[in-house]
């Protein structure tokens, strides 16, 4: 009881409007990114019953408009929480910062944000904890940072010398899991391969730990002044690049706001030319300050700070390529895996044939057909296909309403909705985007036949 206490002072917003990272668009041209199939549950699903089963009652999701409904539909059988989907219009723009001031009517409380392709059973008291403990302006999620396939569906090669760009999270140096984040920088932006930490912050913590195998998974907890700094400061439009690094950099800047004065008495008090400051726009509760002064170990008498909570012993995964995708839905098909709603593997309403070949690492969704004498390993069916004789499928992923016809041999491949592969194609590491028909007798290595090539081509 005393965690959903804690918990429910928070209010959860789920962000599925993002960009499409390179080849992704591919995926989920026919369905909607946070429709995506993983485990045969649509990723937006796995966030949503995490913060049910931890007590809240309500999350705000912002999607686009096109699929709204399709989300509400897809995660009405989540017992216990309501989920007010709010739309915004499809040839918007709209960043992390933008949806934030869109729904900024509905706002009330600190926020829980977090993005729809974050998968992960990071145990959300222990994050909230840090939250409480630091009274953090902003707490952010780090984990370890994810690995990419040697193979990629749908690449020909990963270019020489094309590698992702790291980040680098200078953090305090503490012993547990919890660290003041101290600066947040890209490799692309550093000259001459040399960090440019102010001599001052060095001065205050001589002892930095500058972390390259992180990663953000877009999971924040933030005060709820902060919107009201966005709102009106409208140049920032991405929390993660704009929002988030101004916010670490204020964190030691010597302007503070005057005590026992409201922003409007400052405001008023001020010349007419007054800029305000983001110091503006705190919202003190003298008494509960106070209270965290005296509760510290250490004083820090800092308006505003930001702290990481690292989460490196459970699951954490950001589907933002289609790497990670598939690398979520392999983890999804084993039997152990901790996310997994229930253990069954084969739904009830499947058909398999007799004499036909299943291992332990794969999952078959709703009304799906297997003839005689297929095997399938390590792979995730989805829902109404249906594979015919003397079919093999290794390690691939199918999504709904796919038919593979006899004798065809599938290995690593992502095949999208409502494709057809006839009879005796032989197909190895493709990615095949929805509503294709693969001619008999293909014998395809690498491909993508999708209406995003050249994009796709770019491999991150």
């Amino acid at each position: 009881m005393l965690v959903i206490i804690h918990i429910m002072e928070l209010q959860p917003i789920l962000l599925a409007v993002g960009h499409e990272s390179s080849g992704m668009a591919d995926l989920s041209l026919s369905v909607g990114k946070p429709l995506l199939p993983v485990g045969n549950k649509p990723i937006i699903w796995y966030p949503v019953k995490m913060l049910a089963n931890a007590g809240f009652q309500e999350v705000i999701i912002v999607t686009m408009m096109s699929v709204k409904q399709s989300v509400e539909l897809a995660l009405k059988e989540i017992d216990g929480i309501v989920t007010k989907v709010i739309g915004v219009p499809d040839d918007s723009d709209y960043d992390t910062a933008d949806c934030l001031i869109h729904i900024k009517d509905y706002i009330k409380a600190d926020m829980l944000i977090m993005s729809c392709d974050l998968m992960t059973n990071v145990p959300l008291h222990r994050f909230v904890d840090v939250y409480r403990l630091h009274n953090a302006t902003v707490t952010m999620m780090l984990c370890p940072e994810q690995k990419e396939l040697e193979t990629v569906p749908g690449v020909k090669q990963k270019k020489k010398g094309q590698q992702k760009q790291k980040d680098f999270f200078g953090l305090s140096s503490i012993e547990d899991s919890t660290h003041r984040v101290l600066f947040i920088m890209n490799e692309a932006d550093l000259e001459d391969d040399h960090l440019p930490v102010r001599p001052s912050l060095l001065t205050r913590f001589p002892r930095i730990d500058v972390r390259t195998n992180l990663h953000d998974p877009h999971m924040y907890i933030v005060k709820r002044w902060v919107l009201d700094y966005i709102v009106t400061n409208r140049s920032s439009t991405s929390f993660k690049s704009e929002v988030l690094p101004y916010i670490i950099r204020k964190q030691f800047s010597t302007k503070q706001k005057k005590v026992n004065t409201t922003l409007e008495e400052e405001i008023n008090a001020a010349p007419d030319n007054y800029k305000k400051d983001i110091f503006d726009y705190i919202n003190s509760d003298d008494d509960l300050d106070n209270v965290y002064r005296m509760t510290q170990s250490k004083q820090d008498d800092s308006s505003i700070s930001c702290y990481a909570y690292i989460y490196d012993q459970g699951v954490s995964l950001s589907i933002n390529s289609v790497s990670s995708y598939v690398e979520a839905n392999r983890f999804m098909s084993k039997p152990d895996c901790p996310l997994r709603d229930d253990a069954t593997r084969v739904h009830p309403s499947c058909e398999v044939k007799e004499r036909s070949q299943m291992d332990g690492d794969t999952l078959i969704g709703a009304n799906t057909v297997v003839e005689e004498k297929c095997s399938i390993k390590r792979s995730v069916i989805g829902r109404n296909c249906k594979i015919s004789s003397m079919a093999k499928i290794f390690n691939c992923i199918l999504m709904d309403n796919v038919t593979i016809q006899g004798r065809c041999s599938l290995q690593g491949n992502v095949v999208c909705s409502d494709v057809t592969v006839e009879e005796g194609c032989e197909l190895k590491d493709c990615l095949i985007g929805a509503n294709r028909v693969i001619p008999a007798g293909s014998k395809l290595s690498r491909e993508l036949l999708g209406d995003s090539s050249a994009a796709m081509m770019e491999f991150e």
